[in-house]
């Protein structure tokens, strides 16, 4: 298969009108979420996942991943003083990635998407991985996904390692946390390593779909060097639990959004994906996207109409049975009534999911050339 798949192109009567003034979202249809972090975490929250049980489990409906980088803006002299004390004095500073541990918060007990959360008594679900090489070493991207009474979040570590050539690589291994209700209580299973990488793949993303338990991810340095993404990346098991031998890479079609991080949901017998996208080489500014995969899933379209142009990080979605599109979105730009001490935030929106396709396809029609 091809790098790149199909590339959509902006027609010459257009050039220019895939822009930002037209989104799905207005940023007053968003309601802002709380989710509280562990004592001696400062609040921040990013990489947002979300997965919904009808019959409910344990009272709950609601199930939202997440975990927190907190990041503040510090002044000159803030910045010079943490030089001084980790350099000279020796002093531990903890980086902002040492927090970025995946946390599971359950939702109110009602069937409206919930704003405000309750934290898993044991949060978080891995503790900050040992930095093995000495160049950093951190957690990422959680995922979930709910199969009858039982709640899998997926994590990523990764290791930072200088070779001997004095280049940087990203050894990444996935993990699977399974998590059980019993005896009034939820219950949370030592994780299980399922596959590793020597380099960065992100954002994977666990769903059943087709009688196959399927992980998707990304190949990509997008959002810090501004090149496009090369490929996504499928593995098929026939149990959650693995083994994933069998992969496939992924086509992604788009023009000028190139993804960074995502997630995949289902909606009759089709997957779409919420897609964290950066616009041409402007690093490290996201923008949220939805993406369809054509129905071999060969390929991944990505909508050139944003859902909303918050500057965006990991977003997820869910669509319930009535049809109604549920986003749970991150950004990292101020939002009204915020605490966190950062930017980074969990945002809620939602609408009817064949309306918003049909807004989607018809700005296409109008506006792209495909």
């Amino acid at each position: 298969m091809e790098r790149y798949g199909r590339m959509a192109r902006v027609s010459e009567n257009d050039k220019g009108s895939v822009g930002f003034m037209d989104t799905i979202f207005r940023n007053s249809d968003f309601k802002l979420c709380y989710l509280p972090v562990p004592k001696g975490y400062p609040y921040s929250q990013t990489h947002a996942g979300v997965d919904y049980s009808e019959k409910g489990i344990g009272g709950h409906h609601w199930f939202v991943v997440s975990s927190p980088y907190p990041n503040p803006q510090r002044s000159f002299l803030e910045r010079g003083v943490r030089f001084f004390c980790r350099k000279v004095l020796r002093m531990r500073i903890r980086p902002s990635d040492w927090f970025e541990n995946p946390m599971l918060y359950f939702g109110e007990d009602s069937i409206e998407p919930p704003i405000t959360f309750t934290p898993f008594p044991n949060n978080p679900l891995m503790d900050t991985p040992e930095d093995t090489y000495g160049s950093g070493a951190f957690n990422s991207d959680p995922d979930i996904y709910i199969e009858n009474d039982t709640i899998y979040v997926l994590n990523r570590e990764i290791k930072r390692k200088v070779g001997d050539n004095g280049v940087l690589s990203y050894l990444t291994k996935i993990y699977l946390i399974r998590i059980l209700f019993n005896n009034g209580e939820f219950q949370a299973f030592k994780p299980l390593c399922l596959f590793n990488y020597d380099y960065a793949n992100a954002s994977p993303s666990l769903l059943f779909f087709r009688n196959k338990y399927r992980i998707f991810s990304l190949v990509t340095s997008s959002y810090n060097t501004g090149e496009p993404c090369e490929y996504a990346e499928m593995r098929i098991s026939d149990s959650v639990d693995g083994p994933y031998d069998e992969t496939y890479k992924i086509c992604v079609e788009t023009i000028d959004f190139h993804p960074w991080h995502f997630s995949v949901f289902s909606y009759n017998d089709r997957l779409y994906s919420i897609v964290a996208c950066i616009k041409g080489n402007e690093k490290q500014r996201c923008y949220q996207m939805l993406g369809e995969f054509s129905d071999d899933l060969s390929t991944l379209h990505i909508f050139q109409m944003p859902l909303t142009n918050l500057k965006s990080y990991r977003g997820d979605a869910i669509v319930l049975s009535d049809d109604k599109f549920v986003l749970y979105t991150s950004i990292i730009e101020s939002f009204p009534e915020s605490h966190s001490v950062d930017g980074r935030d969990i945002l809620m929106a939602g609408q009817d999911f064949n309306l918003l396709l049909h807004r989607l396809r018809e700005y296409e029609k109008k506006n792209i050339d495909m």
